[in-house]
């Protein structure tokens, strides 16, 4: 996953407010288009280690597991699926802080797995 991908991804479950401990997200049933597990973990300096991670169904229901379900189903539609190609978001502000994260993404679309 390129480096673009995972400041989206980072950014995207930091924006959310998602933390959760390091445990395994609940998986929902499967849909027909899409169903992509995604997580980021990082270290907090001053609170340690952290988890984010998500379920995104497209198509699912608004509000249930991803917090922004219909945006995201919309840019992996744009991408037929590739991850890599996902435009990112070219306004978002960096600041700076330097925490590295590791953002990870797994799953399927339209039947293909997808990295």
């Amino acid at each position: 996953m390129n480096k673009i991908i995972t400041r989206v991804l980072a950014a995207a479950f930091l924006t959310a407010g998602l933390v959760t401990p390091a445990a395994a997200a609940p998986v929902p049933s499967p849909t027909e288009d899409g169903h992509v597990y995604l997580s980021v973990r990082g270290i907090a300096p001053a609170t340690g280690p952290w988890t984010e991670e998500v379920w995104l169904d497209c198509p699912g229901e608004e509000g249930v597991n991803h917090p922004n379900r219909e945006g995201a189903c919309t840019a992996l539609d744009y991408a037929d699926g590739n991850l890599d190609r996902l435009p990112g978001d070219k306004n978002r502000v960096c600041t700076t802080v330097n925490e590295p994260v590791t953002a990870t993404a797994h799953g399927t679309y339209e039947g293909r797995e997808v990295h």
